[in-house]
């Protein structure tokens, strides 16, 4: 999972000069190190990091060029469930926001994801 910082400092981290180009190479170094240390192909699994160290702004970019991730040969998965920047679209407190999950979590599939 793409994430920067640990979750105590993780939204201070937000800054990027190429969102998905950083996230990219984050997976490919990641897999490569994975695979460097046993891990099979068949046990790896990218994750964006909806709402990790990203800004409401950058998980909607993250959403809109989902399917630019899936040049990686391992699945994409995709962990919207009422995330706080549906609610920031949305106005909706976390209770309220299955449809905005739902929208999400098709669109994810349509470009793509195939773990939600």
């Amino acid at each position: 999972m793409h994430m920067r910082g640990e979750p105590k400092t993780m939204q201070t981290l937000t800054h990027y000069n190429n969102l998905m180009q950083e996230i990219g190479d984050f997976f490919q170094k990641q897999s490569q190190l994975a695979l460097e240390a046993g891990v099979g192909e068949d046990q790896i699994i990218l994750d964006p990091g909806i709402g990790f160290s990203k800004t409401a702004e950058q998980n909607l970019t993250i959403l809109k060029y989902l399917d630019t991730l899936k040049l990686h040969p391992y699945p994409l998965l995709l962990g919207v469930s009422r995330k706080s920047f549906i609610g920031h679209v949305l106005d909706l407190p976390v209770s309220d926001r299955l449809q905005g999950t739902l929208a999400t979590t098709a669109l994810g599939i349509m470009k793509g994801c195939r773990i939600i």
